[in-house]
């Protein structure tokens, strides 16, 4: 397995190295969490917006787009629910804030996420069976099966165009959450001794990955 190895450092407008304290997790849990919420939301409005540009008609393009469909859903979904890793999630009352029409985005999002993503194939079954028939007209006979989600329509491209545009709304709230964060973790540090977080600092740090 191939490993490499990043040094990372930052440098102020004029390119001066600046001296860093690494923060705890701990600390920084809840910035960590709404800069994980903000990526989410980026890769949910993403994956919807791609639908815009796929054919229903073709058949690998059907499949991609449901694809995208179930990861948009699920990404969104890992949003709005709290996790034990994660600990923080986006307020319902918060949405409601940005009007009606984005609050019942979010309800009709949220109930795709319960039942198409999170308790798939579990409770009742939206799917609904038919027997296809020839046209009246013609000979009498028996065409085939055909399977029908009645609540789920991952090749609607307005439906999906809609989910985008929200996510990118939801950005908003999720910068207010991460400056109010933030504001409130300097004004810890700015009340320790400036000597002491110098003492502390370092010039890079290495990162690894596999």
């Amino acid at each position: 397995m191939a490993h490499s190895r990043s040094e990372i450092v930052f440098r102020d407008a004029s390119g001066v190295q600046q001296p860093f304290v690494p923060v705890k997790p701990h600390e920084a849990k809840s910035i960590l969490a709404y800069n994980q919420i903000k990526v989410d939301l980026l890769a949910a409005s993403e994956a919807f917006n791609k639908i815009q540009f796929l054919k229903e008609e073709i058949s690998d393009d059907a499949f991609v787009m449901r694809h995208l469909f179930n990861s948009g859903i699920a990404l969104y979904g890992r949003c709005i629910t709290s996790s034990e890793s994660r600990g923080i999630h986006l307020n319902p009352q918060q949405i409601q804030k940005l009007g009606n029409d984005q609050y019942e985005i979010y309800k009709e999002m949220e109930r795709l996420r319960h039942n198409h993503v999170a308790h798939a194939g579990k409770g009742r079954n939206a799917t609904t069976v038919v027997i296809l028939l020839n046209p009246i007209g013609k000979s009498k006979d028996i065409i085939g099966v055909k399977a029908l989600d009645m609540n789920f329509d991952p090749t609607n491209k307005s439906v999906a165009l809609r989910f985008s545009d929200h996510c990118l709304k939801l950005i908003d709230i999720v910068n207010r959450n991460i400056s109010l964060a933030e504001n409130s973790l300097l004004n810890g540090y700015k009340k320790q001794n400036i000597e002491d977080l110098y003492g502390k600092a370092k010039g890079s740090f290495i990162v690894e990955q596999t």
